[in-house]
């Protein structure tokens, strides 16, 4: 349901993602008191803390009529810089509501471990303390794929049957806008790019602290060091539309924004506020020409919006 964490929360968590769930919807919907073609100026209910509600979604109603952008960068004068551009631009005549959602973002402190295991013949093997790294990979028209690799201290083996399979009849969140309503996107600098595949991971780096108090002479694993790094392969553009070479060049970073889904607690949607392209290869999809382009997700456990 929208508002209540997903399932694989605890695994986001361990992973050094922190978690914010906002349970219930926030403006009823809001008036605006300013706006532009990026940014709108909210007021109360809506808080006056910065960079509280980057990441989550923004309902807009009255001028757009509907549109579903979502939050790049936030100020404590209540301006949200926004990840898709508006043409006419926002005004007072623009409502606004954040619906239920949560929230993941890079975090540095209290990581949770969790107790893993797995069955094999009629075996369950058990873990303790385990915390991980992860990645994301979403290709167009398909959906998104979470993996994760766990490390955690290995406590025995015991003979335990096999429980129930539980199935979940949930219908997957497809990257394509099935509707022509813009709840689906792939957008660079707040441009529209027909981007094949994207990837996003932590590259965490694990280390089991030395401690010869306990049995394995170690203490569980602890997240040391994380850097953000993913991929887009847009078809190219002309360099009046987008020159992803300049930016490049001139190390601007910019808003890297995804998201798919249709019904409300099943989408998902992913905001690098400041993307740092690490280079472009020229590439071939279909006989068109592409983009290939690493970037790095730059800030302080803010460098990517979940």
């Amino acid at each position: 349901a929208a508002g209540t964490a997903p399932e694989i929360g605890p695994l986001l968590r361990a992973c050094g993602w922190a978690e914010t769930v906002t349970a219930a919807a926030i403006g009823a919907p809001t008036a605006a008191t300013a706006g532009s073609a990026t940014t709108v100026t909210a007021q109360a209910p809506f808080a006056a803390t910065a960079e509280l509600y980057t990441g989550m979604p923004l309902n807009l109603t009255g001028n757009p009529a509907a549109d579903y952008p979502f939050i790049a960068a936030y100020t404590a004068g209540r301006v949200a810089t926004l990840t898709d551009s508006f043409s006419p631009v926002l005004d007072t005549a623009t409502l606004l509501r954040i619906p239920p959602n949560v929230l993941y973002t890079p975090g540095s402190t209290a990581i949770p471990s969790l107790t893993a295991g797995f069955y094999v013949d009629g075996m369950l093997w058990s873990f303790t303390g385990a915390r991980g790294v992860n990645g994301l990979k979403v290709r167009s028209g398909g959906p998104g794929m979470l993996n994760f690799t766990m490390s955690g201290l290995f406590t025995g083996k015991t003979d335990t049957a096999l429980p129930t399979a539980l199935y979940d009849g949930t219908s997957k969140p497809i990257w394509r806008d099935a509707n022509s309503d813009g709840m689906s996107r792939a957008l660079i600098n707040r441009v529209r790019a027909g981007i094949a595949n994207f990837t996003l991971d932590t590259n965490g780096t694990l280390t089991f602290p030395d401690n010869p108090n306990k049995a394995e002479a170690v203490d569980p694993p602890v997240i040391v060091r994380r850097r953000l790094t993913g991929s887009i392969d847009p078809i190219m553009a002309s360099v009046a539309a987008q020159s992803i070479f300049a930016d490049f060049r001139s190390m601007t970073p910019r808003i890297l924004h995804f998201r798919f889904g249709i019904t409300a607690g099943n989408r998902v949607a992913l905001t690098i506020p400041n993307a740092q392209y690490l280079n472009e290869t020229p590439g071939n999809r279909g006989e068109l020409p592409t983009g290939e382009i690493p970037f790095f997700a730059q800030g302080q456990d803010a460098g990517a919006r979940l």
